[in-house]
């Protein structure tokens, strides 16, 4: 009898390590993108379309500069964990992915080895001018950096006929085509229809001899009449705003332009020096991180002379699985 084989996991570092500085007074986000630093440091090709599983945070933070103590809130965030990310995602690749083989239809040999469907977490994100933040090792050195492209939406008739203009995508927040930005929440806000106002959507006999099937039962009250106004009357509005219900003229959806437009926090806590001393170490719980995109932000509320700057490492510690050495599934099974 043959012997059964096991899977093997195979080897890839469960930690990532960055380094980073806030100044007083300043609130900020750094973002990471696990399978762009997962590609980087086991030279491997990781998909963004990943939901990748995190075990948990931990940030270590110094004083280094001032004599006033560290006092700061640290924020751990991810995209919202909602059916409407996970379709608004899904559309929205299938919409690239229809995009990019029609162009190569007749020149299929110009099709990218690595073609990938690459988003931004938020406009915060799209607009961060300092780059991808990467995982440090024991001497302090980045890895050498590599093209990590984020991908371009084309509207051929945008303003004008015939001409074409290139977008990049944001998971959340405001579509703003003057920045060069669509959201993927928004758009497929968008593109589906709306619910009637009021449901259900009832003759207007529902609660008269008309509806000689109720009246069939009526033992001489008013009773059955009685509760079927009830019924038209009560509970028959959604529980949730949504355009065109009186109050709201546009779309509702939780992680768009106007409705609950943050993301999702994962953990926080208040970092203080107080009398524990330094370094501060703060855990924080983990997660799955769709499309493995992380927001960290710190608010350093220390202020005036002597304030220090906030020097920190987060640490980041992932889980060991079959996806070539991590626990990740396709976003197509969020």
């Amino acid at each position: 009898m043959a012997k059964r084989m096991k899977s093997k996991i195979q080897p890839a570092p469960m930690r990532m390590t960055f380094s980073g500085v806030v100044d007083p007074d300043e609130d900020k986000r750094y973002f990471i993108d696990l399978s762009q630093c997962a590609s980087l440091i086991n030279r491997r090709f990781y998909r963004q379309g990943l939901n990748w599983a995190v075990a948990g945070f931990k940030i270590v933070a110094r004083n280094t500069t001032g004599t006033n103590p560290i006092f700061a809130r640290v924020g751990v965030h991810s995209l919202p964990h909602t059916w409407i990310l996970s379709n608004a995602w899904e559309k929205a690749f299938r919409m690239f992915m229809k995009q990019q083989k029609e162009a190569m239809a007749s020149a299929e040999s110009v099709r990218p080895k690595f073609l990938d469907f690459k988003i931004y977490m938020n406009n915060y994100h799209y607009e961060d001018r300092n780059g991808p933040w990467l995982p440090v090792d024991s001497l302090g050195n980045t890895p050498n950096p590599a093209p990590w492209e984020h991908s371009n939406i084309v509207i051929p008739e945008y303003g004008a006929q015939g001409q074409a203009y290139e977008f990049k995508m944001t998971a959340t927040g405001a579509t703003d085509f003057t920045s060069g930005s669509v959201s993927l929440i928004e758009g497929y806000a968008a593109s589906r229809a709306l619910p009637h106002n009021v449901e259900p959507n009832t003759p207007t006999d529902l609660d008269t001899d008309q509806n000689w099937f109720t009246a069939m039962f009526s033992d001489g009250t008013t009773q059955d009449q009685e509760v079927l106004l009830n019924l038209q009357s009560e509970q028959i509005r959604p529980p949730y705003p949504m355009e065109g219900d009186s109050v709201h003229f546009d779309t509702q959806y939780p992680g768009g332009a106007n409705n609950f437009q943050g993301l999702e926090i994962v953990d926080e806590a208040i970092i203080s020096q107080g009398t524990i001393g330094l370094p501060i170490n703060q855990n924080f719980k983990g997660g799955s991180f769709p499309c493995g995109l992380i927001e960290l932000r710190i608010n350093n509320f220390g202020t005036g002379a002597g304030q220090a700057n906030i020097d920190f490492d987060f640490y980041v510690d992932l889980v060991p699985g079959s996806h070539r050495g991590y626990l990740a599934e396709s976003m197509t099974e969020m």
